[in-house]
């Protein structure tokens, strides 16, 4: 039987053994481990997990594939520390923010019998907790991968059929360039989250408009309750690219501020055109010309530890479509 391991488990990695169970794997179990236990026991409960162990060791002996979901404060640790007992030709992947560090602790901890592919699946609703996981979190979404020159293909094509079995679109990014659009989808709204609540809780009116505070203010406000070390890792993780977002916000910022104090009618357009942005993201309308060509379901379809599973559900897949579809 092969084993997939997921270690750490956050919302992300929970959601990961959540769609792993639900798109029916057979001959695969799928282990759990933390030194968290309640999680572990609550994974177990709902069905994200076939097995939970609170032994690292033990959790990786017979693992094919394992799957760090861990604070980048912990990546470091956990590397080093799996490194000496993971299996031959054991291929490692990862969910986190940072791909540069991930790809060089990688260098540096793993040996060289194993294989690493960086990689974060992307889910559209935010999940705060492992109570917001599901099965469904990357259900058309996106699901980004790190590759290097010395990265197989095989190995490749396993964590595309990872991402296929999830629901999840295929983004292949070198390293710098994910953790530069992380810096602006994920680092920046939380520094400006932040910013807002330290903004209005430091003047002497914060009493009354804690008070005032209502549902617009909690929703942006929320990100800045995530842990503080986290946070503060995550930003300095990819400090250049976070600095430069930074400088475009504080650039758009004091756009709006000229535009309120002219009292003119741009005001109004930049909203429009935030609006309609926002409003293309939402539905997955945002085109772009150079977006990367990605390997279709069945280009994926070797027997590759996930292959034959990805074969069975695109088989499935297309008999309904063929049923539904117009009689000739």
């Amino acid at each position: 039987m092969e084993r997939i391991t997921i270690i750490g488990i956050g919302p992300i990695g929970m959601s990961i053994g959540l769609g792993l169970k639900a798109a029916g794997l057979t001959d695969t179990e799928i282990l759990g481990t933390s030194g968290d236990r309640k999680t572990l026991n609550y994974g177990k409960e709902i069905g994200a997990f076939d097995e939970i162990s609170g032994n690292l060791r033990s959790s990786l002996r017979g693992a094919q594939m394992v799957i760090l979901d861990s604070t980048l404060g912990e990546a470091r640790e956990l590397m080093e520390a799996i490194g000496p007992v993971l299996e031959r030709d054991c291929l490692v992947t990862d969910t986190g923010l940072a791909k540069v560090k991930m790809v060089e602790w990688a260098a540096e901890f793993l040996p060289d019998h194993v294989e690493f592919v960086a990689g974060r699946p992307v889910s559209k609703e935010y999940m705060k907790s492992v109570e917001d996981a599901s099965a469904d979190a990357f259900n058309e979404g996106v699901y980004c991968i790190v590759t290097s020159k010395t990265t197989s293909q095989s190995a490749v094509k396993t964590i595309v059929g990872l991402a296929e079995l999830l629901g999840a679109r295929p983004l292949f990014l070198d390293e710098h360039e994910h953790d530069s659009y992380t810096s602006a989808a994920l680092h920046l709204p939380v520094l400006l989250s932040a910013a807002l609540v330290n903004s209005v809780s430091s003047g002497p009116a914060w009493r009354e408009i804690a008070r005032m505070g209502g549902g617009e203010f909690g929703l942006v406000s929320e990100l800045s309750s995530g842990d503080a070390e986290d946070n503060a890792l995550a930003c300095l993780s990819s400090p250049d690219t976070t600095i430069r977002w930074l400088d475009q916000a504080i650039e758009e910022l004091t756009a709006y501020r000229g535009h309120i104090e002219s009292g003119g009618e741009e005001l109004g357009r930049s909203f429009d055109k935030a609006l309609d942005d926002w409003a293309k993201w939402k539905t997955d309308t945002v085109v772009t010309d150079d977006s990367p060509d990605l390997p279709s379901a069945g280009e994926t379809m070797s027997g590759l530890f996930f292959g034959r599973h990805i074969s069975r559900r695109f088989r499935d897949l297309t008999k309904d479509a063929d049923s539904d579809g117009p009689k000739r």
